[in-house]
Order: C-alpha cells, then sequence, then structure tokens
C-alpha cells in the first residue's frame, strides 16, 4: 500500500516548498514556498496539473501510457550523452503513477 501523504511530502520537499499542513478535510496538503509562490492545497498522487506546475520541468519528457505506466525521461547535463528514465506503474492512477517515477529519480538523486 502507498502511502500517499508521506509520497506528497517527499515531492514537496523536493520541489522546495518548506511548511505543510495535511488536513483531513481537505485533499490534499496545503503548502508554500519560502518566496510565498504557492500557498494552495496540492495533492500531487491525485492530480496531474499540481505535477506538471511545480515539479515537472520543461526539458523533461512524460510518457503516460493508458493511465497505468509512466516513464519519465531526463536528460543528462550538458556534455553527457543520453537521459535517464523512471518508470512508474498504477493502474487507472497516472498521477500517483508519476509520483512514482518521480520518487524514483530523487531516491536515484540521493544514492549519487
Amino acid at each position: 500500500m502507498i502511502d500517499k501523504q508521506a509520497l506528497n511530502k517527499k515531492l514537496a520537499e523536493w520541489a522546495g516548498f518548506k511548511e505543510f499542513n495535511w488536513s483531513e478535510d481537505e485533499s490534499g496538503i496545503l503548502m508554500w514556498s519560502d518566496e510565498g509562490k504557492c500557498r494552495e492545497w496540492l495533492d500531487f498522487t491525485d492530480s496531474l496539473d499540481a505535477c506538471f506546475k511545480w515539479i515537472v520541468k520543461d526539458n523533461w519528457a512524460v510518457s503516460i501510457n493508458s493511465k497505468t505506466t509512466c516513464i519519465l525521461t531526463i536528460p543528462r547535463p550538458k556534455g553527457v550523452y543520453g537521459s535517464d528514465n523512471y518508470v512508474g506503474q498504477r493502474k487507472g492512477e497516472p498521477a500517483l503513477a508519476l509520483c512514482l517515477a518521480l520518487e524514483k529519480m530523487i531516491d536515484s538523486e540521493e544514492k549519487k
């Protein structure tokens, strides 16, 4: 079973959000950045819009196949050939599939 609340928090921290307030009455996390750019309820695991607005970079490629599999392709730094692929799968939940791919990318960064 996937802990969506923990995954949302992990993604938010990686994206630069500093403060979180989870409420059972709302769907998502109220978060804001140091710059005050966002103060809204976000639920990355249930919203592709939130993922693309706050997490996915312009030069990343995202492919979602039949709302089951998400492949996230991130180009390597300038001067390094190729790209890195991360796959997330979750049947019927494309946003969660993307979040799982993002989590794999974050985990791989932490290992470096």
